[in-house]
């Protein structure tokens, strides 16, 4: 009986071990791990945390994507916005002195290039001279026609009845000849003022005097029938004449004498 009792107590303390053993196994052994999903690994991070962090990464990423593009936006909102837009000048805003005397500061900076002396405008030759080439491009005006014959004159026939033929005549101080008023005693031109136009194959806009000016001239320098009489250096003086008709259209011409 004894003995019994005995094994009967071991028994009993043998299970109650077992019990122990599988409790303290499943809290040592993560029992409660499937309340927990493993989910770093769908995003690639072995490192605790790396999830978050790729996410507070890509938020600023798009963040700054968008205010680049809303820079961008507004920068070209703005510039549309500054570009000027070309608008009409009436033709009678347009002083055609202010003209005569832009062109002919224009051509003495051309000669101040080349080291040539300015053309002088203090004389009362040069007040003859302008006379009469203003009334050269009213002719023209008139006639709408850039000619050296505008009112039925040539250029000698123009000086003769001006009082100048005689007086402009001038030495050639390369060959020494006397050369005596005729065509190439002039420029004229014409141009177009506070309205665009098409010119070599671009679009063009004279908006004040100073622009008719320096496309006058311009053309005049590029031409070779022109320039020679612009950059002579055998006479002193140059006078401008400039007629603006009602549609804007500008006739120039320039008279040189001794």
């Amino acid at each position: 009986m004894v003995n019994k009792a005995i094994v009967g107590i071991l028994v009993l303390i043998v299970l109650t071990s077992l019990g122990v053993g599988v409790l303290i196994g499943t809290q040592l052994g993560g029992g409660d791990a499937t309340a927990v999903p493993d989910t770093d690994a769908s995003d690639g991070s072995a490192t605790g945390g790396g999830g978050d962090a790729t996410t507070s990464t890509a938020t600023p990423s798009n963040e700054t994507v968008t205010a680049v593009e809303s820079t961008e936006t507004a920068t070209a909102t703005a510039t549309a916005t500054a570009t000027p837009v070309q608008t009409t000048v009436p033709a009678h805003e347009f002083d055609s002195e202010a003209i005569e005397r832009e062109v002919l500061a224009t051509i003495n900076e051309k000669r101040a290039e080349r080291e040539l002396e300015t053309f002088r405008n203090d004389t009362t030759t040069w007040q003859r001279l302008q006379t009469m080439v203003r009334s050269h491009s009213q002719a023209m005006a008139q006639e709408r026609s850039v000619t050296f014959s505008a009112g039925g004159n040539s250029s000698s026939d123009r000086y003769e009845n001006a009082g100048l033929y005689g007086r402009c005549q001038y030495q050639d101080p390369e060959t020494g000849d006397i050369i005596q008023p005729s065509n190439s005693f002039q420029a004229v031109g014409s141009t177009v003022a506070g309205q665009s136009y098409q010119e070599d194959g671009q679009r063009r806009f004279n908006g004040n005097e100073s622009q008719v000016a320096t496309t006058l001239v311009k053309n005049w320098f590029d031409s070779s029938t022109y320039r020679p009489s612009l950059i002579n250096r055998g006479v002193e003086l140059l006078a401008v004449g400039v007629t603006v008709t009602d549609d804007g259209t500008v006739y120039a011409a320039t008279a040189i004498c001794e």
